[in-house]
């Protein structure tokens, strides 16, 4: 729970970063590197020895998903014409909460596996929808 302060706080400032680095860079690119950046987040959790490194390790991935939302609504902008764009921008956004309700479900994983190699399923999940986004976008 208090982790999610770190995430949420880093989140929050990096966002205004990662929309003006969105601006100067590889769209495309600097997704798939955050999104790279953020999964390994996910498998150095498996690793942590004490609550400082589960910190720090939040604070890494809400510095690296801050840059996912900014990036996808101007993806959607060129990617949409102009009578779709908010279809799509709801279908985005929807996603997004659907992921997050989704998210729940890592319980049942960390009753199963444990939390240290739930951090790691998550985190073959999110590569995988990066090389996704790398191949398709």
């Amino acid at each position: 729970m208090v982790t999610g302060v770190y995430y949420s706080l880093t989140y929050g400032i990096a966002a205004l970063f990662a929309g003006r680095l969105s601006d100067r860079f590889s769209r495309k690119k600097l997704l798939v590197l955050m999104g790279i950046l953020w999964n390994f987040t996910s498998y150095s959790n498996m690793l942590a020895t004490d609550f400082s490194w589960l910190a720090i390790m939040r604070m890494c991935f809400g510095l690296f998903s801050a840059f996912s939302s900014p990036i996808c609504y101007s993806l959607i902008a060129d990617y949409f014409p102009a009578n779709k764009r908010t279809l799509a921008n709801a279908c985005f956004t929807a996603a997004s909460f659907l992921g997050i309700a989704l998210s729940t479900l890592s319980n049942i994983l960390v009753g199963s596996l444990g939390w240290r190699y739930t951090y790691g399923v998550c985190g073959t999940y999110g590569l995988c929808a990066a090389l996704i986004v790398l191949l398709f976008v």
